[in-house]
């Protein structure tokens, strides 16, 4: 199996935790005996950046296509878990961490720098991810994922992906349109993670998540809704 870890990074930098990541999936892909490259992509644009890594893959025939930003961390256990289910497309549910405005507010007040208090203000139930467990959902986060060649190659034959030029620093390539925004039901657009799983729907494959622990952000605090 040839495998391919791609990270669409902001200005070819990205966290340390997120690069220690990628290096232990790397040997552990090849502990089992895979082939194994890594592909990083600068970018301006996110979905630029992301359309570049999934394209790349499909012309490379890759077999599973790991998909990793910038600012994600991820243990064994996950990495495991997620590639032992050997679903068409799985990304990770990263649980968002909730802070508390008040304590914020106070650490501030006590002088902390701005980082520590986000860290102080954490609320320590929203840290964590419980239980764990891999089901079929309508959509998922694009922050982790794998993918497997048979998805990304009926998405481009059933016409699903719109074929376009970008502009790079080699010249004009070809990329294909696999997360731009695509129409919802109310109007509006969806989002570019929410188009790529109706894709991935329309393209007859399903949608899973993982949703145990293991997958996290390394450095900026999600808000929570």
């Amino acid at each position: 199996m040839n495998v391919l870890i791609a990270c669409p990074a902001k200005l070819a930098r990205m966290q340390y935790q997120t690069a220690d990541a990628i290096a232990k999936i790397q040997k552990w892909i090849r502990m089992d005996g895979h082939a194994c490259a890594y592909f990083l992509k600068p970018f301006t644009d996110l979905i630029d950046g992301r359309n570049s890594v999934a394209t790349y893959a499909h012309l490379a025939e890759i077999d599973l296509l790991i998909g990793i930003d910038d600012d994600i961390g991820v243990n064994r256990e996950a990495f495991d878990r997620m590639i032992g289910a050997e679903a068409d497309f799985v990304g990770a549910r990263i649980p968002s961490r909730e802070v508390d405005l008040d304590r914020f507010a106070e650490a501030i007040r006590q002088g902390m720098p701005n980082a520590q208090a986000e860290r102080f203000a954490i609320s320590p139930d929203g840290a964590d991810s419980d239980g764990g467990g891999i089901s079929e959902v309508d959509r998922v986060g694009c922050a982790f994922f794998m993918i497997r060649r048979p998805v990304l190659a009926a998405i481009v034959e059933k016409g699903l992906a719109s074929r376009k030029v970008a502009a790079t620093p080699q010249g004009a390539v070809e990329m294909l349109g696999f997360y731009d925004p695509l129409p919802g039901a109310d109007g509006t657009q969806m989002s570019p993670e929410d188009s790529f799983c109706s894709r991935v729907r329309e393209a007859g494959f399903g949608v899973s998540a993982y949703s145990g622990p293991g997958v996290s952000f390394t450095a900026k605090v999600a808000f929570g809704t």
